[in-house]
């Protein structure tokens, strides 16, 4: 069944809808790499909150995108004495 064109929601609407789930969608997230981000912050004795805050700009792991999340954790991991 076809919507008449004019009971479709307005453009506007579809694209704020897409970007929002494709923000949620590329986010970083609470589990997997949030996590992995917790647990060597906490092995290297990183300050993780004033981390984020000063390089990232954010309050937490979960508010970076994938690519940032991927970044840290390297650099994370590049921290860690065998």
């Amino acid at each position: 069944m076809r919507i008449p064109h004019h009971q479709s929601p307005p453009r506007w609407t579809l694209v704020i809808l897409m970007l929002t789930t494709a923000t949620t969608l590329i986010g970083c997230g609470p589990s997997g790499q949030a996590g992995a981000i917790h647990a060597i912050a906490s092995e290297t004795n990183t300050r993780l909150a004033s981390h984020l805050e000063e390089v990232y700009g954010v309050p937490s792991p979960q508010r970076l995108t994938l690519r940032q999340a991927s970044e840290l954790i390297g650099k994370l991991k590049e921290q860690i004495v065998p």
